[in-house]
């Protein structure tokens, strides 16, 4: 949710006719002031300059909606497998008969990933949590 562009977020939104004007209400909440406490420590005031806010009732909306390009590539390009969003989990599992087909659709997969994900939205990938799930009939995988 962090690395979230909200000018990426606008067009988007125009493009998939979203709402603008709850958009903007909600941009305009993730650049109010905070404030970092621990303990009885409180910092001084911070103004947020990207991102939105996970805790929002509509954050996941706004991150589906920047997502749906993304997704329906991965569809178009890979009809045979099934992609998961859930909230901010993005998973794929793709069914082939041998490992080089799967082979093949896993790096189609990963380059569709990186270009649309971290590219295009600017979304970074935690490499420990990125995977493909997968299946090769007769292999029992």
């Amino acid at each position: 949710f962090d690395q979230v562009r909200r000018f990426l977020l606008i067009g988007q939104a125009r493009e998939e006719g979203y709402p603008l004007d709850s958009l903007a209400l909600a941009l305009q909440t993730y650049r109010w002031q905070i404030r970092i406490c621990l303990g009885d420590m409180v910092s001084e005031p911070l103004w947020p300059t990207r991102g939105i806010a996970a805790s929002s009732a509509t954050a996941v909306s706004e991150l589906v909606l920047l997502l749906t390009s993304a997704i329906r590539h991965l569809q178009k390009a890979l009809p045979t497998s099934l992609h998961y969003v859930h909230v901010d989990d993005i998973s794929t599992t793709m069914y082939c008969k041998s490992y080089e087909e799967l082979e093949q659709q896993a790096r189609q997969a990963g380059e569709i990933y990186k270009h649309e994900f971290q590219d295009q939205a600017g979304l970074l990938f935690a490499p420990e949590q990125t995977f493909v799930q997968s299946h090769c009939e007769g292999y029992g995988l």
